[in-house]
């Protein structure tokens, strides 16, 4: 028996959200600032979801989440530019 692999091409719609969200993973994962919590990309996708579950509001919680992941974001922009 002999077994072959068929290979199909099909257009994907990109998704802004998902590529910034494995862009981020990427970064950290390449300088190695990886904080041991999640991952900047996983947070921010958690974020994402909850204010998209509220209708497009969100709470403090986010907000403070979002103030942290830019200070972060400040540090990995440092990194690249050094």
């Amino acid at each position: 028996m002999t077994w072959k692999k068929v290979v199909q091409r099909t257009q994907v719609q990109g998704d802004p959200i998902s590529d910034v969200v494995g862009l981020l993973d990427v970064i950290e994962l390449n300088l190695g600032i990886g904080t041991g919590e999640e991952s900047l990309g996983t947070q921010l996708s958690a974020i994402v979801a909850d204010i998209e579950r509220a209708g497009g509001s969100t709470s403090e919680t986010n907000v403070e989440s979002m103030r942290r992941i830019i200070e972060q974001l400040r540090k990995v922009e440092e990194l690249l530019l050094s």
